[in-house]
């Protein structure tokens, strides 16, 4: 199977999405299926290219299968910020997608941020492909309940893009067993899976 997969972190940017993402990479590629990747030039978490990408311009990289598109990269993680630069994303991979020389079957996106998934979304019906979304964290909800957002309108309008990822996906997975009953709580009919967490055994040592 050919596959899209939209991701906010990747390698070779540091931290937990960026991981999981690319050991969930590894996985279907050992699976025998083909994953092209659309993903930002590396910034996480400094807000700086990472050495070997340009700092400037808007020059597409691609590169082991990995497309790198050019976007704003905060180096300040304030929230509003930070909502630029996943709406920068937004706008460069939705464009970029539609037009890429690639004949996938398989749609699948990975939450948060939520302009990723909704970007892949919009793509899936266009392109008219199957989207599965990995959820890593309940956004918008855990934004509302620790007050982070607090304008009604903007969690309005979050709400119903998460209403609309959710009901436009043809699966959904999580790694969280607690989402389970939350995510059901939004929407009945969600088709989902839990796929936990796990530990890359290779990296141990004996003592």
């Amino acid at each position: 199977m050919k596959i899209l997969f939209f991701l906010h972190f990747y390698a070779p940017e540091v931290g937990a999405a960026s991981l999981r993402a690319q050991y969930f990479v590894k996985a279907l590629e050992d699976s025998g299926h083909e994953v092209k990747i659309i993903t930002p030039i590396p910034n996480y978490p400094a807000g700086k290219h990472y050495p070997g990408f340009p700092n400037k311009g808007i020059k597409i990289l691609k590169r082991n299968g990995v497309s790198y598109l050019p976007i704003f990269a905060p180096r300040k993680q304030s929230l509003m910020i930070r909502g630029i630069s996943y709406i920068s994303y937004f706008i460069t991979s939705l464009f970029y997608s539609l037009f890429v020389n690639f004949k996938y079957d398989l749609i699948i996106t990975s939450s948060p941020p939520m302009s990723t998934a909704f970007a892949a979304v919009l793509v899936s019906k266009i392109k008219r492909k199957p989207l599965i979304v990995d959820i890593r964290d309940l956004w918008p909800d855990i934004g509302i309940e620790l007050n982070i957002i607090k304008n009604s309108i903007l969690i309005k309008l979050l709400r119903s893009i998460d209403h609309f990822i959710l009901a436009n996906s043809k699966k959904l997975s999580f790694h969280f067993r607690v989402f389970r009953e939350r995510l059901i709580k939004k929407n009945s009919s969600l088709n989902i899976v839990e796929i936990s967490n796990g530990a890359d055994t290779s990296v141990f040592e004996t003592c």
